[in-house]
């Protein structure tokens, strides 16, 4: 259980965008990663805390990979297009969040694990980060309210722009 729990907070690091691009990887985990996914390419590294993350090309798709400092395959990511969320995800995530629009669409599945997926969904107000899993649970990992910009703050925002935020507010 700890280790999905810490799995799952490097995924959502990941979907943050955490971690420096460029760190150096270990042999064992250049090992591991090589025996896996020998055939990959445009392989890059970030580690955050003891867990690498490997993301590459294999077979014209873009994935992830999890491995941690002592070698241990964790598991594997890739963002897939919204368009392509099954029909019982799609029901799940209107029931949950109707009105709200599907800004990324990540599927990750855990050593020996069915795989879950994770979606940042946004509405006019709120940005959440929620997880369904294979049998269609859904849990909220993050929502925080958006940043509402005037033109003072910005004033590069068109005379129309600043119409519409106001009929956003």
């Amino acid at each position: 259980m700890g280790k999905k729990i810490v799995l799952f907070l490097f995924l959502t690091a990941s979907l943050a965008a955490a971690g420096s691009p460029g760190d150096e990887v270990s042999p064992l985990v250049q090992h591991k990663f090589e025996a896996k996914f020998g055939k990959a390419t445009e392989v890059k590294w970030k580690k955050v805390q003891d867990v690498y993350i490997g993301q590459f090309i294999l077979n014209y798709e873009s994935m992830d990979c999890y491995i941690n400092d002592r070698g241990e395959f964790l598991g594997t990511g890739r963002y897939f297009p919204t368009r392509k969320i099954d029909e019982r995800t799609k029901a799940v995530l209107n029931q949950a969040f109707g009105g709200w629009f599907v800004q990324q669409a990540y599927e990750c599945t855990m050593a020996n694990e069915l795989p879950q997926q994770m979606f940042i969904l946004s509405n006019f107000k709120y940005t959440a980060i929620v997880k369904v899993n294979h049998f269609g649970s859904i849990e909220i990992v993050e929502k925080k309210k958006n940043k509402v910009f005037n033109s003072s703050e910005n004033p590069g925002i068109s005379a129309i722009d600043n119409l519409k935020l106001k009929f956003l507010r």
